[in-house]
């Protein structure tokens, strides 16, 4: 997936799916011109899923740890910035700490 920041006026399809989140100082807008409304998989049960398109049965892929899911961890640093965006209006009161393994 491609990340554009974009510097010019964008229009917009009046069908386009816009979404703005607003987190303190920090504003950031995403748009997509389509959007999937119909489940391509469904659940049979906790171990195995069905594939609609294809009637094909399959299982799903487990981490052993929550580090292996990649996708997840993106999602909870995302959240972690959103809600550090929310809180600091300004940065020059903060202390900044990073911590390596």
């Amino acid at each position: 997936m491609a990340i554009e920041k974009l510097s010019k006026n964008v229009t917009l399809n009046a069908r386009a799916i816009v979404k703005l989140k607003k987190c303190g100082n920090v504003g950031v807008i995403t748009y997509s011109s389509v959007a999937n409304r119909v489940a391509t998989i469904k659940k049979l049960d906790a171990d195995r899923y069905l594939v609609v398109n294809t009637g094909e049965i399959r299982v799903f892929e487990r981490g052993e740890s929550r580090i292996d899911d990649i996708a997840s961890v993106k999602q909870s640093i995302s959240k972690l910035r959103d809600y550090i965006n929310t809180n600091v209006t300004d940065t020059h009161k903060c202390r900044w700490l990073t911590l390596d393994p």
